[in-house]
């Protein structure tokens, strides 16, 4: 027994998530004992060394496939696309960061946070999931609270922290409840859940449990009636945190939530009583999202709010694959054009206080109506085509009210948008940001460009996702 777990246990499996749990420990190690004229190089290294990951991941050949870690964490068809998209999200939230005060600690919290959530979307056992789970949120609330100086910043965190802690205790309730009843082999796996699943989803108290569950992680999506913390959160969290929130954390929950679902998910048994329910959150959290962004003013609780009505898009994706499979393979690419659209416009942003009504200089204006552009659904660019191809599948799997509900938040988003974009170009209520930093101008180009392109040859991201 003994000899099986030790070779169950391949760490270069885990090559990708080491790599940047390391690099960020030897980056804070670094700013510790080197004197600071040597910040910038350090960060410099870490930066590259998160690119190289991520190039690694890209060409990587697919390896072996199964349970691993006793039976803790799957590898399959998924994990690179999942894995490759977390990293991207780290490494950028580092990028934006440059020339920022305690760089290094930064690029610490952010590169274990992309560890664990990269953890987190390969879990197959509660125990994993939930240290990952953790682990990633308290880096959150750190990076949130960040600017220690900033009063916004520090109650942002705060306010992450109750908040978070009450969505993890009811996560851990739905789990206790769920091990409790469970008999069938480990009752903490995901595969003893789904066997036990099968034959009692029947239960009340076990369907209490799994409406936990789902509850903790509807919390980390920003879905409906669990997001009333995020135009707080967002209004003082710094914008590279920001982006690393609405990004980051709302693709893991998707991760998640097709590990439990699909292939073969443990809560698969539950799924005609779950469909239902979430149906019907699905429409609320996109007319919630959309009325609430109507109104609202501040740049970075408008995004916040946005990123509501994304999680009702990636919902409509989801509930789609269950009557279209194939429809589950677009929501990654739909993730990639939101990654680009929101960190267009959190990067843009990120020179300006949050209170701040500044306009921006011509460049990073344009890098924000570009980046709005694509959230809104504006051809050519990639945020219309992957969500016209997300509203194609849902069609064919006839789910043509959700479908109705959308397209009306997509009627309201250009409103509120461009609503955005017209204040910024012709306010002129005071003289423009100027921004000399070279790098970040050449990443937003790209980024902004990348937005056209794909939205040009979709099939790119639908291709790479395997």
């Amino acid at each position: 027994m003994l000899a099986q777990w030790i070779e169950s246990n391949q760490w270069s499996l885990l090559w990708a998530e080491l790599g940047f749990a390391g690099t960020g420990l030897l980056a804070l190690m670094a700013g510790l004992f080197l004197d600071k004229k040597y910040q910038a190089k350090i960060l410099s290294g870490a930066l590259l060394a998160g690119g190289l990951l991520i190039l690694l991941l890209f060409w990587s050949q697919a390896g072996p496939e199964g349970s691993f870690f006793s039976d803790t964490l799957l590898q399959d068809a998924w994990s690179r696309p999942m894995r490759l998209f977390l990293a991207c999200c780290g490494v950028l939230t580092c990028f934006l960061w440059r020339g920022k005060a305690r760089a290094m600690e930064y690029v610490y919290l952010t590169y274990v946070a992309t560890a664990a959530l990269m953890l987190l979307t390969q879990a197959q056992h509660f125990v994993l999931f939930f240290v990952a789970l953790e682990l990633a949120s308290i880096s959150f609330i750190v990076l949130i609270a960040f600017e220690k100086t900033s009063p916004s910043s520090l109650e942002s965190g705060l306010k992450y922290l109750i908040l978070a802690g009450l969505s993890t205790a009811l996560m851990l309730f739905g789990i206790v409840l769920l091990y409790g009843y469970n008999t069938h082999g480990d009752p903490l796996s995901f595969e003893g859940l789904r066997m036990f699943l099968e034959k009692n989803a029947d239960l009340p108290l076990v369907q209490a449990g799994v409406l936990l569950l789902l509850v903790g992680l509807f919390f980390k999506i920003g879905f409906f009636p669990f997001q009333s913390w995020i135009p707080d959160v967002y209004s003082g969290a710094p914008a590279p945190t920001a982006a690393f929130l609405a990004v980051a954390s709302k693709a893991a929950g998707f991760f998640v939530l097709i590990r439990l679902f699909f292939a073969p998910g443990p809560l698969a048994p539950l799924a005609p009583l779950l469909l239902p329910i979430i149906s019907i959150l699905t429409i609320l959290t996109l007319l919630f999202g959309s009325f609430s962004a109507l109104t609202q003013k501040h740049p970075n609780k408008l995004m916040g709010l946005s990123g509501v009505v994304h999680a009702g898009y990636l919902m409509l994706g989801f509930l789609a694959a269950f009557y279209q499979t194939k429809a589950l393979t677009l929501l990654i690419p739909y993730l990639y054009a939101y990654l680009l659209g929101s960190f267009c416009v959190f990067g843009a942003l990120q020179n300006r206080k949050p209170e701040a009504t500044q306009p921006l200089s011509p460049f990073m204006a344009s890098v924000l109506t570009l980046g709005l552009a694509s959230l809104c659904g504006i051809p050519p660019l990639v945020g219309f085509t992957t969500k016209t191809l997300i509203f194609i599948a849902a069609l064919q799997a006839r789910l043509y009210l959700l479908v109705a509900v959308a397209v009306l938040a997509v009627v309201f988003s250009v409103y509120y948008y461009l609503s955005w974009v017209r204040t910024q170009w012709f306010s002129g209520i005071a003289p423009a940001i100027a921004i000399s930093d070279r790098p970040l101008k050449t990443l937003l180009f790209l980024m902004a460009l990348a937005s056209l392109l794909l939205g040009l040859v979709p099939w790119m991201l639908i291709e790479g996702r395997s």
